[in-house]
C-alpha cells in the first residue's frame, strides 16, 4: 500500500480552456493553476500525452510541440497568462 500524502489546501486555483465550438468535445488546452503561498503550480492539459506540469510560465518560451500542434503553445500562453491574473 502506499504512504498516504497530504495536499495542501490552495489559497486560490482556477481551471481555464481552450475548445472547439462543438459540445462537449474535449478542450484543445486546459490549464490548471494552484497557489499556495507564494508558491504557484501550473499544468497543462491537451497538448501532450499526459498532463504536463510547468515549472514557470517561461517554460513555455521553450516548448518543443509535438508536430502538428505548434498552434496549442499560442493558446497556452493566453491561458497561462489569463489563469495568472485570476490567482493575483
Amino acid at each position: 500500500m502506499l504512504p498516504r500524502r497530504d495536499v495542501p489546501q490552495p489559497e486560490a486555483s482556477t481551471y481555464l480552456k481552450a475548445m472547439d465550438r462543438q459540445r462537449w468535445s474535449f478542450p484543445l488546452v486546459g490549464v490548471a493553476a494552484a497557489r499556495t503561498g507564494v508558491e504557484t503550480r501550473l499544468v497543462l492539459s491537451g497538448v501532450a500525452p499526459i498532463p504536463w506540469v510547468l515549472e514557470s510560465p517561461e517554460a513555455l518560451d521553450s516548448a518543443t510541440p509535438l508536430p502538428g500542434t505548434a498552434y496549442k503553445v499560442q493558446i497556452a500562453r493566453a491561458l497561462v497568462r489569463r489563469a495568472g491574473e485570476a490567482l493575483a
